[in-house]
């Protein structure tokens, strides 16, 4: 079973996203780490085995679903499902305009931006710096004070957007 630093370390492959809906993701608390030789590698929750009132278990619905051969490692669901929720939430959001104002505003997804050992840390090769991933405006503002690129998705539109922003002043 993995525990919280090494679910943490996986880096998420976009191309495994794809493989697995969204909404089998959230309803199954899966999360697509890797794609490689045609063998997806997901990781699911420790309870996946259990039967549920149809006498089905979160495997056989995966593999009905998927059609494909997958290996799997196990973790806890209340460490698991965050995660699962910034991935998509960061993977399927469109790069838009914002409320903040950027210096410099990336054509990268995150998706496209390198993994890091923290889940919302990734890095950029293209300009060589780290992106934070700001879950909350009050991130942001504390990024934007110490000059870091960000991604920010906005909670009520789920547009994203990368880039170094200008400082943020308040009204």
């Amino acid at each position: 079973m993995l525990d919280q630093k090494q679910l943490n370390a996986f880096p998420v492959s976009a191309v495994a996203l794809e493989w697995v809906p969204q909404s089998v993701a959230y309803e199954l608390c899966v999360l697509a780490v890797d794609d490689t030789n045609g063998i997806l590698h997901l990781v699911l929750p420790s309870n996946i085995g259990d039967l549920d009132a149809n006498n089905e278990t979160g495997l056989d619905k995966l593999r009905f679903i998927l059609q494909r051969k997958f290996t799997y490692d196990l973790a806890p669901r209340e460490e698991l499902f965050p995660l699962i929720e910034l991935h998509y939430w960061a993977a399927y959001s469109d790069i838009r305009n914002c409320d903040v104002k950027f210096k410099t505003r990336c054509p990268k997804q995150w998706a496209d931006l390198a993994p890091s050992d923290k889940n919302t840390v990734r890095y950029c090769n293209e300009c060589q710096q780290n992106v934070y991933f700001c879950l909350s405006t009050e991130e942001l503002k504390r990024r934007t004070a110490n000059r870091q690129c960000v991604a920010f998705c906005d909670s009520d539109t789920h547009a994203d957007t990368l880039g170094l922003p200008m400082e943020i002043t308040e009204s």
